[in-house]
């Protein structure tokens, strides 16, 4: 899957796209990525968690 359909159906930038990746996010499918994001990051450091939302 190319970078720029993940990061879309992501919601997130090509940049942070990239950057998961050299974490260790794969890339074969979307669902993997889905699984991957869950374990791997502290959601609490999304832009949802933030107290005025943007």
């Amino acid at each position: 899957m190319k970078t720029s359909e993940l990061a879309e159906k992501l919601g997130i930038s090509q940049q942070m796209c990239n950057r998961l990746k050299k974490r260790g996010m794969p890339c074969d499918s979307l669902q993997s990525a889905i699984e991957w994001r869950k374990r791997n990051l502290d959601l609490t450091q999304t832009k949802l968690w933030r107290i005025d939302g943007n």
